[in-house]
């Protein structure tokens, strides 16, 4: 069973996949893919951060999530992440 992909374009780099919301998937994945994707672009979009706030709030986090936020949390207070609006 493959992922649901929607499309949303960065003023910098072009249009990048990012996964629907689709229950079938463990939530962690989508932790790992928005930090990854947060990094790689060097942006935050507003649906990714809610997204990833959701993902905190419904708890249930492991060890390597919280690494995944610290990490990005890092990045965003080195200026290396840049939230949008």
């Amino acid at each position: 069973m493959g992922l649901d992909l929607y499309l949303f374009l960065s003023p910098r780099t072009g249009i990048l996949a990012m996964p629907s919301l689709n229950p079938s998937q463990p939530e962690p994945h989508y932790l790992e893919y928005c930090v990854r994707s947060a990094l790689a672009v060097g942006e935050l979009s507003p649906a990714v951060e809610s997204h990833i706030k959701r993902i905190v709030v419904d708890g249930n986090l492991t060890p390597r999530d919280r690494t995944l936020l610290d990490i990005l949390r890092d990045a965003i207070q080195d200026g290396c992440v840049r939230r949008i609006q």
